[in-house]
């Protein structure tokens, strides 16, 4: 077994260390006031549908596309409302997982900052 192949442990944690982010960083983050305009409000309508697809059935599903590819996309981009859904789903699904993996290494550095804490604590 390697290394890479054990689990880490406290001191594996408390030993990390990375370099921060620019401050300039947080320009990018939307503010309270830019939330609802963000909404657009393709993906929170993306979110919702997805999970009322979640509950349907197989034969349900089936019918939903059905009925969204005989509408016309209302934006005119997509050639029919399936299409354009899908495509709105991919984007909003790429735009939220940007956000997931900045939380998720965020969360890594806080448990690594707090093993360093513990580790202090506790002394060699």
């Amino acid at each position: 077994m390697s290394d890479t192949d054990k689990p880490a442990t406290l001191e594996d944690y408390a030993s990390a260390d990375w370099e921060p982010w620019s401050p300039g960083a947080l320009d990018s983050v939307p503010s309270n006031k830019q939330w609802p305009e963000l909404a657009n409000p393709h993906h929170l309508v993306m979110v919702r549908l997805a999970v009322r697809a979640m509950t349907m059935t197989r034969a349900e599903v089936i019918e939903l596309v059905r009925n969204l590819a005989r509408d016309p996309d209302p934006d005119g981009v997509d050639a029919d409302m399936c299409k354009s859904v899908t495509e709105k789903m991919r984007i909003s699904s790429e735009w939220f997982s940007a956000f997931a993996e900045v939380l998720d290494a965020a969360r890594t550095r806080l448990l690594c900052a707090a093993a360093a804490d513990v580790a202090a604590e506790e002394g060699p």
